[in-house]
Formats: structure tokens, sequence, C-alpha cells
């Protein structure tokens, strides 16, 4: 039986330990190949620079499904215009992102088991005037 905090601190250690041992390695899909995104015309022509972060999926096949939006984040112009303005460009970064996103292919390596896997991923596209 484990008593105390010493033996508390330890029963976590052994925990966390056995944890990280479960966890399988997975390799990091490489992009082959896709497109960049298209800048939106009407924020460039105001200097309006966003972030968008896309969340999706890479098939074992190395496509891409299931993208969907999780923000977008002004870095700068967008002081100037209303809320119904910035909703309007949000929706056009959003639309950029998607479809440059949807674009892509990946090279998806197998896992130490020899099978390839579908995985989760997220990423953040900048846009910037230049």
């Amino acid at each position: 039986m484990i008593r105390g905090a010493r033996g508390l601190a330890l029963l976590v250690l052994l925990v966390c330990l056995a944890g990280c041992a479960a966890v399988a390695y997975e390799p990091i899909p490489v992009l082959v190949r896709g497109s960049a995104p298209v800048y939106p015309v009407e924020a460039s022509a105001q200097g309006i620079e966003a972030e968008v972060d896309v969340h999706y999926v890479i098939t074992s096949a190395g496509q891409v499904r299931d993208v969907s939006i999780i923000k977008v984040r002004w870095l700068s112009g967008e002081q100037q215009l209303s809320r119904l303005e910035l909703d309007a460009l949000a929706k056009s970064f959003e639309r950029a992102a998607a479809l440059a996103v949807q674009s892509w292919r990946f090279q998806v390596a197998k896992g130490k088991d020899g099978v390839r896997r579908a995985q989760e991923t997220k990423s953040t596209l900048t846009f910037l005037t230049e």
C-alpha cells in the first residue's frame, strides 16, 4: 500500500510513464503537392491581413477530408471596418483557406505496425500583403 505524499507522487509518476509507453508512434505525413491559398482580392485591396486556423483529416491515402475552420485572426488593417464588413471578409479568408487545404495531398508513411492511418491535424494559413 502506498502512503503519504511521496508515495502518491511515485504512483502518479508510474501511471504517467505507463501512459507514455502505451502511445503508438505515428509518422508525420509529408505534403507532396497542393495549392497555396489565394488572397481574397477585397482584403488585399484594403491591406487586410489575417491568419486562419484550419482543422482537417489526412486519409490513409494522403487526401484531405473533413475540412473545418477553427478561427480567423486579424493581423492588421481591420480597425477601420464595420462588423458586417469584417464578417464578409472572414468568410472570404475561410473560403480561400479551405480551398487551398482541400487541394493538398500528402505522403502518409506506415506506422510501426506497417499500416497507414488517417490522422487529424491543424494548420494555420497566414495571409500577408507584403
